[in-house]
């Protein structure tokens, strides 16, 4: 599961995508380090790229089924995006993470990624694009709906060192 360079070129001609991986571990820890605040008010520790690079499902192969991704504007590392697929079930592709440098927040950014992220789903053969969000976290709920990901259940997940309110949202093609 890649993202080609063909595949970007109608909605993010402006970015590069590059996978993520341990090679790259230093990098996305300087990342996460702009995510403090996020990760200690969702899961109560501090980001650590190693945690969520191995971050993954025990029915899933971590090789096969995930697929970190590092958006960059020129040589700045921009957004990262953590996707695993077909989890919970068939034809469905998870986002664990999806982060926006704060540098970059307000300007659209977001929206633009998470339409190509959707296209891009969907003429991969996945049926549904899903993700959680915590309660305490309103600000990115918002973003999700505003972006017509609906709330399909609300559950209690342990994440990290909480225990939280979880939503959990769906986009579904129109095909």
């Amino acid at each position: 599961m890649n993202i080609e360079k063909s595949d970007k070129d109608w909605f993010l001609p402006d970015m590069i995508i590059k996978k993520i991986d341990h090679s790259t571990s230093e990098e996305l820890q300087t990342f996460l380090n702009h995510f403090k605040d996020f990760f200690m008010l969702c899961e109560g520790v501090s980001p650590s790229a190693i945690d969520v690079l191995r971050a993954c499902p025990t029915n899933k192969d971590i090789f096969q089924d995930k697929l970190c991704l590092g958006i960059y504007k020129d040589t700045v590392f921009i957004a990262f995006i953590d996707m695993i697929k077909n989890y919970p079930t068939q034809d469905v592709l998870t986002i664990g993470y999806f982060l926006v440098h704060p540098s970059y927040h307000s300007l659209g950014l977001g929206t633009r990624i998470i339409h190509f992220l959707t296209q891009w789903t969907f003429d991969h053969g996945f049926t549904k694009l899903r993700l959680s969000v915590q309660s305490q976290n309103p600000k990115a709920l918002a973003f999700w709906q505003k972006n017509d990901f609906n709330i399909v259940r609300k559950i209690k997940e342990e994440l990290g060192e909480k225990t939280n309110e979880t939503y959990i949202l769906e986009y579904v093609s129109q095909k």
